[in-house]
């Protein structure tokens, strides 16, 4: 601020117009939805760790 701490606070208060918001409805991972994410994703981060291994293997 240009005046430093001793003006904090002692303009007039600027505000903007309101705003309209909509929150969209909650979409929550059910017992059946997360099964598939919890074996699908440590298979894929390990076909890229055996891949990376792999691929340094070879060149070296």
């Amino acid at each position: 601020m240009t005046g430093g701490d001793s003006t904090a606070g002692t303009g007039p208060l600027v505000v903007s117009k309101p705003v309209h918001v909509t929150v969209a409805g909650k979409r929550t991972l059910t017992a059946g939805g997360s099964l598939p994410v919890a074996i699908v994703v440590p298979f894929v981060l390990g076909l890229v760790a055996a891949a990376a291994r792999y691929r340094i293997r070879r060149t070296s």
